[in-house]
């Protein structure tokens, strides 16, 4: 039962895409709704999506990039939170973090994209 587990959350590591219709599909079945399906199924891609791109670069370059990943994580929750603050003069924490993990969601996406060319083009010029 473990390996069926960890052979579906590599694969859902792999292609987050998969994550996102999964659980879409499932979801707009139980919860009846377009909309609501729709964020909630974002919300479980970029979980994959973050594991995506520290894969990635572990296959690129060889080592694990975690740390960055944390770090930029911790960037992105603090200009939110300093964002937040300006904007409204009040930190409320549901808005800051639903736009920490939008803004994740984005730039992790766009890093999938990129790391993904980025390592088809070197395997094919290094044969």
């Amino acid at each position: 039962m473990g390996s069926v587990l960890a052979g579906i959350t590599a694969t859902f590591v792999t292609i987050p895409v998969l994550s996102f219709l999964i659980s879409y599909m499932i979801l707009r079945k139980v919860t009846k709704n377009k909309r609501k399906s729709f964020h909630i199924s974002t919300d479980i891609m970029t979980l994959f999506l973050i594991l995506s791109v520290n894969y990635l670069a572990l296959v690129i370059w060889g080592e694990s990039f975690l740390w960055l990943i944390a770090l930029l994580l911790l960037v992105i929750a603090m200009i939110t939170v300093f964002l937040q603050w300006k904007v409204q003069q009040d930190v409320q924490l549901k808005k800051v973090v639903k736009g920490f993990w939008r803004i994740s969601f984005l730039l992790f996406f766009i890093g999938h994209i990129g790391l993904t060319i980025y390592g088809l083009v070197f395997r094919i010029y290094s044969l």
